[in-house]
C-alpha cells in the first residue's frame, strides 16, 4: 500500500484534500467492498436482512458521494452498522467511523 506522500498527499491532509481522497480512494474501496459482500450467499434465514444491509450500505455510500462530510459522521452509518451487528457480523463489516 502506497504511503500518503507517494499518493501525492501530505501527512496531515488539508480539508480541501479530504473530498479528493474520498473520491479517489475511499469511495472506490467501499464500492468494491459492497460488491464483494453482495456476491456472498447468506444463510436463507438471513437473506432478506442481508439484501437490506447491502442496499443500505449502497445508500450510505451514495450519501458520502453527495456530501463528503458525511464520511466523518458516525450517525450516518449507525443503521448499516446496527444491521451488521444484528446479523452477527464482526466490526470488520462496519462502515464509516464508529463512535
Amino acid at each position: 500500500e502506497a504511503g500518503l506522500e507517494e499518493q501525492g498527499l501530505k501527512a496531515d491532509p488539508r480539508p480541501v484534500q479530504v473530498p479528493s481522497v474520498l473520491k479517489d480512494y475511499g469511495l472506490p474501496h467501499y464500492t468494491a467492498w459492497i460488491g464483494q459482500q453482495d456476491t456472498l450467499e447468506p444463510p436463507e434465514d438471513m437473506a432478506a436482512d442481508w439484501d437490506t444491509w447491502i442496499a443500505d450500505s449502497t445508500a450510505a455510500r451514495d450519501a458520502v458521494k453527495e456530501d463528503p462530510n458525511t464520511a466523518f459522521d458516525p450517525a450516518a452509518f449507525e443503521g448499516v452498522n446496527g444491521q451488521a451487528e444484528a446479523m452477527g457480523l464482526s466490526q470488520e463489516c462496519f462502515a464509516g467511523p464508529t463512535a
